[in-house]
């Protein structure tokens, strides 16, 4: 009898302990951290119990749990990882992927920025519905995936909810790693990444990269570099486009290490290399 009244005295002060305890979490945008929910009137409160599971989906007070994460928004298929949301086909079901580190933002690209896994392993675009967002940032991104005009995967019609800052740095990729083989395509369903003209390696579309180069021409809001891999996409010029907008550009005839997003260019439904800098930081022009 006398363990019997010892455990329950346990049980009881354990259940006190989490409610003084709970912590109450709350709304950043659309999502919410924590790892469960009561409802308090009409609003949901967030509590941090022991009782609620910290992956899965459950639903409440209006809310959904997915892979720990709460969100108010509708349900979403949750994807785990860049590469894993590039195999899935073009359609119009929301998926969601979370805590990425923004690694161009749209003061640099305007109506859409670019988020990377924290291990480098992949990146992708992003198409948000509103908002503005800096590299350095780390998101949740609920949307629907699509292909550009280039042949890029990309998350469009995003709501994108900030939930911390992360920086990542450039993976160093030589011309000809540039870009990179298909990943999972599937030309029937469109699912999967294309990779560029004779490219050889892990596909990195969407990847923030640093290569380098002698600049061979410059152009009106572009110029070529080529590390001697000479690289082609039909144009006259040999080496890489690098898509620069606005951006001061080098003269030709200088080497330079140049930062940005690896992107694709297509001309007559081929794929090549290109890179698209963020800043002018990003066009670094070398003195040795």
């Amino acid at each position: 009898m006398r363990r019997y009244s010892a455990l329950l005295c346990i049980l009881i002060l354990v259940a006190i302990c989490s409610v003084l305890h709970a912590a109450e979490y709350t709304m950043t945008g659309n999502f919410y951290s924590g790892t469960g929910a009561v409802s308090r009137g009409t609003s949901p409160v967030l509590m941090d119990t022991i009782e609620q599971p910290i992956v899965g989906v459950s639903y409440g007070c209006g809310l959904t749990l997915e892979h720990g994460v709460w969100h108010s928004g509708p349900e979403s298929t949750y994807v785990a990882s860049i590469g894993d949301l590039k195999k899935i086909r073009d359609y119009n079901g929301l998926l969601s992927i979370y805590s990425l580190p923004v690694t161009a933002g749209t003061d640099e690209f305007g109506d859409y920025i670019y988020i990377e896994r924290s291990d480098q392993s992949g990146g992708v675009r992003v198409q948000p519905l509103s908002g503005s967002f800096s590299a350095g940032s780390k998101v949740h991104v609920l949307g629907k995936l699509g292909t550009n005009s280039d042949g890029e995967r990309f998350i469009r019609d995003a709501t994108i909810t900030l939930c911390g800052t992360e920086d990542v740095g450039p993976v160093m990729l030589s011309n000809k790693d540039l870009g990179g083989q298909d990943m999972h395509y599937n030309p029937i369903t469109g699912a999967g990444q294309r990779g560029v003209e004779d490219g050889v390696g892990l596909n990195n579309i969407g990847l923030l990269v640093t290569t380098f180069g002698k600049v061979s021409i410059v152009g009106s809001d572009w110029f070529y570099i080529d590390d001697g891999y000479h690289a082609h996409d039909f144009s006259i010029f040999n080496g890489i486009r690098v898509r620069c907008g606005t951006l001061t550009k080098p003269s030709s005839g200088d080497y330079v290490f140049v930062t940005g997003i690896s992107s694709i260019m297509k001309v007559n439904d081929r794929l090549f290399r290109s890179i698209r800098p963020r800043t002018q930081e990003d066009i670094q022009i070398s003195t040795e």
